[in-house]
């Protein structure tokens, strides 16, 4: 399969990888509390999970909830998770890593686990992400920006209506196309989903 191949086929799930990235730091520390000890620089230290362990283990699952069955909120939901644990408000690992950054005089230290979640989260939005940024420092979008934040956004509403469509039969995606009442964002969904479907055929 090439690359573009691999791409289209995660490209249904992207906004759940940052989901999947923080799974793997919880279950660490999930395996961690089983275990009731951790090696710290090849000393092994008793392991009591914090209650900020608990909340970060609780907006993962929160976020689960939202994305499978809210999936409108589904972003707003896990920006606020990775803003809070960005500053240790709440710990997906099993112990707190932070990375310190100074500016000038003053200084801040951010969790590193929910660093890498918005990193992670950022290159997925890459277009969308950058027009709200430049947007928050500048009064004006050029046409190409501006071009590229609206396809960024048709393909999120394409992902909401693929994941929504994605059980539906062959007749109902057609009548989906067909009919005049859904919007663009839908039947393109559909037609993706029929497109998917013929490639498996062929394959």
């Amino acid at each position: 399969m090439t690359l573009s191949g691999i791409k289209n086929r995660l490209n249904p799930y992207k906004q759940i990888l940052p989901l999947i990235l923080l799974s793997g730091f919880v279950l660490d520390a999930i395996l961690t509390m089983v275990i009731g000890t951790i090696d710290v620089s090849g000393e092994v230290f008793e392991y009591t999970p914090s209650y900020k362990n608990y909340l970060g283990m609780s907006a993962l699952v929160l976020n689960v909830i939202v994305y499978r069955y809210f999936r409108s909120f589904y972003k707003y939901s896990l920006v606020s998770t990775l803003f809070v644990g960005l500053f240790g408000i709440i710990i997906f690992s099993a112990v707190s890593t932070k990375i310190g950054i100074n500016f000038g005089r003053v200084g801040i230290k951010l969790e590193v686990t929910s660093l890498l979640a918005i990193l992670l989260t950022y290159m997925l939005n890459f277009d969308r992400a950058n027009f709200y940024v430049i947007n928050f420092f500048s009064s004006s979008q050029t046409p190409e920006q501006l071009e590229k934040y609206q396809k960024a956004k048709f393909d999120e509403e394409v992902e909401v209506f693929r994941e929504k469509f994605r059980l539906y039969p062959d007749e109902s995606l057609i009548a989906i196309l067909e009919a005049s009442k859904f919007v663009p964002e839908a039947k393109e969904a559909a037609r993706q989903l029929l497109a998917s479907k013929i490639n498996k055929e062929k394959s």
